[in-house]
Formats: C-alpha cells, sequence, structure tokens
C-alpha cells in the first residue's frame, strides 16, 4: 500500500507536530483538540465583548436619562422603551453569567480524561 502523502503548504502540514513526515492519528486528534480550544477561545471573547457592551450602553442609558438633557416630558415616553430594554440587556449578561458558572461546576465535577 502506497504511503498518503499530504499536498506542499497543505492546511493539515501544521498537523505534523513532531516533524517526521508522518501525520498520525494522534496528531490529528491533538490538531483537533487545539483548533477546538482556539475556536471555543474566540467563542468566549465574542461573548465577553457582547456582555461588556450590553453592560456599558445599559450604564450610558441611565446616565444620560438622568441629566438635565433629557426634558421631563421625554422621560416618560423613554422609560416604556427603556425599560425593557434595560431587562433584555441584563437579561443578557445574566445568561453570560450563569452559563460560565454552570461551565465551570461541569468542569469541576468531571474527572479529565
Amino acid at each position: 500500500m502506497a504511503q498518503k502523502k499530504f499536498e506542499k503548504d497543505s492546511l493539515w502540514e501544521d498537523a505534523d507536530l513532531n516533524k517526521d513526515g508522518i501525520i498520525s492519528d494522534k496528531e490529528l486528534a491533538l490538531t483537533e483538540k487545539i483548533i477546538r480550544m482556539e475556536n471555543n477561545d474566540k467563542m468566549a471573547d465574542q461573548q465577553r465583548m457582547m456582555v461588556w457592551v450590553s453592560l456599558i450602553s445599559v450604564i450610558l442609558f441611565i446616565v444620560v436619562l438622568l441629566t438635565p438633557w433629557v426634558s421631563i416630558e421625554r422621560v416618560d415616553v423613554l422609560i416604556s422603551f427603556g425599560s425593557t430594554w434595560v431587562v433584555a440587556n441584563m437579561g443578557i449578561i445574566a445568561a453570560f453569567i450563569a452559563s460560565n458558572a454552570w461551565i465551570k461546576s461541569r468542569e469541576n465535577q468531571t474527572p479529565p480524561t
């Protein structure tokens, strides 16, 4: 049986971790695990950014609402919209915090493989 080779500059060329010219099943599995970890890290960064934007926008909304820039007549109109918007943004933040706590508790319960 002929030995299989990857083309030059293949995406999988980096999977040859020990640079012996042979990509073993173990190296492929490790490369897949590394890619999955990088993707999870990027996803966590995006989620953190989303939570920060939600938090800062809620704080700015409340601060602007309490300044004299907004007339009392406009406050009455903005309160109905703002209360729904603030609750929705706080839900995003709460879901993020709860999911992180749940994931960490699961990691502490499951023995590493």
